[in-house]
């Protein structure tokens, strides 16, 4: 009951930021131009340094094999979720782009901000790496498949493979990324004030994203989440796809701890980094907004049932 009460507050805090760029937006204060280099300041920079910043941690085998287990379980994760979007999007018939939104935000989990204190109160300073792990995969997947299907255009059906290497071996996150596992392997550490420094930049993730979303969401109405579709869509991601993932994983997995974590992320609210994505490629933000702020008020709901389901099952 603990963990219930404090997924609540963990999603109040992210309402209260959103507010904020609501309300930023309104008076004019946050307008197109500053959410785009916002949106670009996150993805160019926080991301990379995130990424290194996270495995700075000594180097053992069992970290690395543990690494790999919740990198493939975020994977299948995210595979298990956009093939129910998927079929979700057929059925509804909506626009190639509109769809590719919808599939991202259906399989994009807020694993820092929301997903990380959940994890510790669940299972304490034990809890460190999986974070790591999952953060460090779920962006790995944003960097190389969501953000290359947001930037699709309708009619491109094929993307030529030289274009797909160019993007993925230009991506400073994926680069980074890179360099981050080189250095955990190699047990490289760097000076204590350049992981200060990146422990700072990493702070600043969480409000911006939230700013960024509530400048999205400022540009839709409250009402435009009051549909089939929309509700449809969210449930699929905050109770569908923590359920169905449990039931294939504990097929593979016995480890407690490691099926709770994949099984509970999986049912966290929609990305917070979703936002800043849409807008800098234009590419429906306002189905952004809609994703993240119906997930985000289902989710004060659906979280603490599916924490308590999953305690119930494990």
């Amino acid at each position: 009951m603990q963990s219930a009460l404090l997924a609540v507050n963990q999603l109040g805090v992210s309402l209260f930021i959103m507010a904020i760029g609501f309300f930023m937006t309104k008076t004019g204060i946050l307008n197109a131009a500053t959410a785009a280099g916002m949106s670009a300041y996150l993805t160019k920079i926080v991301f990379p340094v995130m990424f290194i910043r996270s495995l700075q941690l000594p180097f053992s085998i069992y970290l690395l094999a543990e690494f790999g287990i919740f990198s493939f379980g975020v994977a299948a994760s995210t595979a298990i979720a956009m093939t129910v979007s998927y079929l979700l999007c057929k059925m509804q018939k909506l626009p190639k782009r509109e769809g590719r939104v919808w599939m991202i935000a259906s399989s994009l989990g807020n694993y820092v901000f929301i997903g990380a204190p959940i994890y510790l109160a669940f299972y304490g300073e034990a809890a460190n790496f999986p974070i790591t792990a999952l953060v460090f995969m779920n962006n790995i997947i944003v960097c190389a498949i969501h953000i290359p299907l947001i930037k699709k255009q309708d009619g491109d059906d094929k993307t030529p493979v030289r274009e797909v290497v160019k993007s993925l071996v230009t991506n400073a996150s994926l680069v980074a990324g890179v360099v981050a596992m080189l250095l955990f392997v190699l047990s490289i550490r760097l000076p204590v004030f350049l992981l200060d420094g990146m422990q700072l930049v990493n702070n600043t993730l969480i409000p911006i994203a939230m700013l960024v979303l509530g400048y999205s969401i400022a540009q839709i109405s409250f009402k435009s989440i009051l549909n089939r579709k929309v509700f449809i869509f969210s449930m699929v991601k905050m109770l569908v796809c923590p359920i169905l993932s449990f039931y294939i994983f504990r097929m593979f997995i016995d480890n407690p701890m490691i099926l709770g974590i994949l099984c509970i992320g999986a049912g966290m609210p929609t990305g917070a980094m979703l936002g800043p994505v849409t807008v800098q490629h234009n590419n429906n933000p306002q189905v952004a907004g809609q994703a993240v702020l119906a997930t985000v008020l289902l989710s004060v709901v659906t979280v603490p049932a599916v924490i308590l389901l999953m305690q119930g099952w494990i």
